[in-house]
């Protein structure tokens, strides 16, 4: 396995190495380095661990797995490689049945927790103030909370806003 940034002397070394299917490494790990522009047949696998904004690239970036390869996997022709996505960047990119980027879809979850919000919001105003929705909208706040303070710290989508979780 190897690192290939631009902090390193001579990454087109490496690249020059990778990309000879006889030789180490065979895996690569790349900032920006591998997104395009390069031709490995065999590669089987790509790991997306950082969030794509531009459709071009995003395209490019899937590219690197489509190129065919005979023979590469215990003498069977590559009929398929993996994508691991761990940004979203296909929900980002996802399309609509007209050919136009379809929204980002809410998990039921996030829309639960975004409609309780909203409701915590909207039972401040002055017409719901008895007694009974008083204490729905505190039970909703400790819910929310809740729900916040267990969020798994170490999971990579938490440790991008973890500013604002803390904020709030």
């Amino acid at each position: 396995m190897q690192v290939i940034d631009n902090r390193i002397n001579y990454p087109q070394s490496i690249i020059d190495k990778f990309s000879d299917p006889k030789q180490f490494p065979q895996i690569a790990i790349s900032v920006d380095m591998l997104d395009t522009g390069i031709d490995v047949p065999e590669i089987l696998n790509l790991v997306f661990f950082k969030k794509v904004f531009s459709r071009a690239k995003f395209w490019q970036m899937i590219g690197r797995g489509t190129r065919l390869c005979p023979g590469v996997l215990d003498g069977d022709d590559k009929a398929q490689f993996y994508i691991f996505d761990l940004c979203g960047n296909f929900a980002f990119f996802r399309m609509g049945a007209k050919g136009r980027e379809a929204g980002t879809v809410a998990t039921l979850q996030e829309r639960m927790f975004n409609t309780k919000a909203e409701m915590v919001y909207k039972l401040q105003d002055m017409v719901y103030q008895t007694d009974e929705l008083k204490a729905y909208r505190v039970q909703l706040v400790q819910d929310l909370v809740s729900k916040v303070t267990h969020l798994n710290r170490d999971n990579f989508a938490v440790k991008q806003h973890l500013r604002t979780i803390d904020k709030f």
